[in-house]
């Protein structure tokens, strides 16, 4: 798109004489620009000279630049080339910053809640007086543990009396 545009074009003049080149003698008279043209009868001219084509099926950009020597249409193609280069360059330049603006906020944000979150079960281990919640954790399944082994031996226990006729 870029390279179809007007400050294409006024870009490509500034730096390389587009117009000029087409408004000398030795343009044919058809193509040639009048020394009166406009900005628009220009790009009208830009438009038929620089061609742009898209194949979707390769996905590749081709690009035909007609001009009154093959030097000049080379000069030309090789600046409107760069242009896009830098066009793309400027363009994926602000998506990595805006990438790495969000990265950053997110990352910023998570440390404040993760700060909080530590701040809160600090908070917590105080009021119950607990000051480890892995040993207190490991504890209380010790214990339960225990406990299911005792509750198994009665079991057991009790079986064996009721399998007692006369006990």
């Amino acid at each position: 798109g870029y390279l179809q545009s007007r400050q294409a074009l006024l870009r490509l003049n500034e730096d390389h004489g587009f117009i000029e080149h087409f408004s000398s003698d030795e343009i044919d008279f058809i193509n040639r620009l009048d020394a009166d043209s406009t900005n628009e009868d220009a790009y009208k001219l830009y438009k038929k000279q620089v061609t742009i084509g898209y194949d979707p099926a390769d996905g590749v950009i081709r690009m035909e630049v007609a001009a009154a020597s093959p030097e000049k249409s080379q000069e030309f193609s090789q600046a409107l080339i760069n242009y896009a280069e830098e066009q793309v360059d400027d363009l994926t330049q602000r998506l990595r910053e805006d990438q790495m603006r969000g990265a950053t906020e997110s990352f910023a944000d998570a440390e404040t809640k993760m700060v909080a979150a530590q701040t809160k079960v600090l908070e917590l281990q105080q009021q119950l007086g607990v000051l480890d919640p892995v040993s207190e954790t490991s504890g209380l399944m010790t214990q339960i543990t225990q406990f299911e082994v005792q509750l198994a031996e009665k079991r057991l226990q009790r079986e064996q009396l009721l399998d007692n006729r006369q006990p």
